[in-house]
């Protein structure tokens, strides 16, 4: 019989891997787990964390209590992290109050580490869960929070604020994702958070809220619509001059991740000073090729932070091969690039990653360590060849003069280039 290594690893190291597997899959995993075998479904049923995390979805009939209860028990003392979600929008708040108070004494008997709260009008029917919150801040510290609404569907617009309400005495509380209009810049959460992901709101909205989070480390902005400049400069008493504008300086942030619909909130960002930014992932911009052009041109041009880039992500951008180019030669310490679902990428890209530095022009993106491409059409092997022969082999820089020229440099060595999930390197030249 084969030896199976991981049945040689202490059961508290796979149950660990068991708990990392569930709490990056959407579907709860403990019964896939423990029916691979015996040894397997062992350290699932006595590993309490596999089950801490409860997923309650709402619809028409009424929850399986027993079915929550037996999780629970198997949770024993580990922290909960409770996820309620409406499984439709027609549902009146009457059924969505009643599976909150069927579960609720099922929940206070434990520890809260996370709420999540998605696809609901109102936040209403769920007043019982936010007071437990206030009353029992020692059993309550979360270190999550998400409100997905759809206040779009609610003539009313948006319920009270109840978030303030929540978590002034919840100190714990370091990611939030909400929409803009639950949100005030008042508000005693937001000078403590360090993750935020917003959608639904202004340009003008989305910059009086993170002017008031300083500790911020990652932001995910969706669904933010873009306004004039001449508005947007007055709704924020800035003039027109951007060397006299007042910058949002965020002395921590990392990561900025953009989802857009048709427009790059590029006023908002142009307010923004990012000094330690290292990430940006923009993606999904429904527009014309040229109005894309535009717009990203614009962002390399405008954007005092776009040069700190070291890793950059485009998914489904309308773009000319040409954009592209330019924009990354744009971004001198640009280290990780990943381009999905781009239909323009081809030969081109490829030809000018390749071409080798001359007095006058460097290299483009002499940093680059890792590139990954995905769904790009255009793109061939063949394309691949000589930016695999050239940035990986390297190439030897000849100093005549005694003095280096910093454009004429050898580029970092190339790790790695993966194009639709295989890694091109040892294919191309031939070690493996």
């Amino acid at each position: 019989m084969a030896r199976s290594f991981i049945n040689e690893l202490p059961t508290e190291v796979l149950g660990t891997i068991f708990f990392e597997i569930t709490e990056q899959s959407e579907n709860h995993e403990c019964g896939l787990l423990a029916s691979v075998c015996c040894s397997w479904n062992d350290v699932v049923q006595n590993t309490p964390q596999l089950w801490s995390r409860i997923t309650a979805i709402i619809k028409q009939q009424p929850p399986d209590v027993t079915r929550y209860r037996r999780f629970l028990e198997k949770a024993n003392q580990a922290p909960l992290s409770i996820n309620m979600r409406v499984e439709a929008k027609i549902y009146p708040l009457a059924i969505v109050r009643r599976d909150v108070q069927a579960l609720y004494p099922l929940f206070i008997q434990h520890q809260w580490r996370s709420l999540s709260i998605t696809g609901v009008s109102t936040l209403d029917p769920f007043q019982l869960l936010f007071q437990h919150i206030l009353d029992n801040p020692q059993s309550c510290k979360l270190s999550s929070l998400r409100l997905v609404t759809n206040w779009g569907d609610s003539p009313a617009g948006p319920p009270p604020l109840v978030v303030k309400e929540v978590l002034v005495n919840t100190l714990s509380i370091t990611d939030l994702a909400a929409s803009f209009t639950i949100l005030d810049p008042s508000d005693a959460l937001l000078p403590r958070l360090r993750h935020l992901h917003g959608k639904h709101g202004s340009e003008t909205e989305v910059l009086s809220i993170i002017r008031e989070t300083p500790l911020l480390q990652t932001l995910r902005l969706s669904s933010i619509y873009s306004e004039s400049v001449e508005k947007f400069h007055t709704k924020n008493d800035m003039v027109s001059n951007r060397g006299s504008e007042t910058l949002c300086r965020l002395g921590d942030m990392t990561s900025l991740d953009l989802s857009c619909s048709r427009k790059v909130p590029e006023n908002l960002l142009r307010q923004l000073d990012l000094p330690m930014i290292r990430t940006l992932k923009l993606r999904q911009l429904q527009c014309s090729i040229e109005i894309g052009d535009q717009q990203i041109q614009s962002l390399v041009a405008n954007v005092i932070w776009m040069t700190r880039i070291r890793s950059l992500t485009l998914e489904r951008i309308q773009m000319s091969e040409n954009a592209l180019i330019m924009a990354v030669r744009s971004l001198p310490v640009l280290t990780y690039l990943t381009l999905d679902s781009l239909g323009t990428v081809g030969c081109e890209t490829m030809k000018a990653l390749s071409e080798q530095a001359t007095a006058k022009r460097g290299w483009l993106c002499p940093r680059l360590e890792e590139i990954m491409f995905n769904s790009c059409p255009q793109l061939e092997r063949d394309d691949l060849k000589a930016f695999v022969e050239t940035r990986v082999r390297g190439v030897s820089t000849v100093v005549t003069t005694g003095i280096i020229d910093p454009n004429l440099a050898s580029p970092v060595r190339l790790q790695k280039v993966v194009w639709n999930g295989q890694d091109m390197i040892d294919s191309i030249l031939g070690n493996g």
